[in-house]
């Protein structure tokens, strides 16, 4: 660098007045608005991902729960009894209800804070599945071999007993008895 070009940045930077305080004002100004709507986004995506993550524990324990069920009703008489129970229509339970001996399979489940409920629904109809199956079996009862179950589970924490279909995970799935 020259002589004369060290002349002229000294002369530049002499010649700088440096930073007003309307200059400060306007920067923290544009930086708190950025920051407060950056802290908006990142509070909405933590309680989105809370949400999706009390779904994804709802839904496993519905897997859960059916695969309870099955198991309970796996002996012949456990199942013959169960299915004489149940009324033609659809059959909804929950924990209160008094579901032959099976009652404590529907009790509500605490994880990480959030309680979580259950409804358990099977239709007990022969539709067109069931007489396929029951067909298939060689039987003239196709309610014995295939009922619609789904089981809703919800975390919803309100007095409330109904579930809330934003905060409710339902799994459809199916009891089959196989001789």
């Amino acid at each position: 660098m020259g002589y004369r070009q060290k002349l002229r940045l000294r002369a530049w930077l002499e010649d700088q007045q440096g930073i007003s305080l309307i200059e400060i004002l306007a920067a923290v100004t544009i930086i708190s608005i950025i920051s407060v709507t950056m802290m908006g986004y990142f509070i909405a995506g933590l309680n989105k991902s809370a949400d999706e993550s009390r779904r994804v524990i709802a839904a496993n324990l519905a897997r859960l729960k059916a695969a309870e069920i099955k198991e309970k009703l796996k002996p012949e008489e456990a199942y013959k009894h169960f299915i004489k129970a149940l009324e033609p229509g659809l059959n909804t339970f929950n924990q209160d209800s008094k579901l032959s001996d099976m009652g404590e399979l529907l009790e509500e489940d605490s994880i990480n804070g959030s309680k979580y409920r259950f409804i358990l629904a099977i239709r007990k109809d022969p539709g067109v599945r069931s007489e396929q199956l029951a067909t298939l079996m060689n039987s003239s009862s196709p309610d014995n071999y295939l009922l619609d179950m789904s089981i809703t589970v919800y975390w919803d924490n309100s007095a409330d007993s109904t579930p809330h279909p934003t905060k409710s995970t339902t799994v459809d799935t199916y009891l089959v008895r196989s001789r």
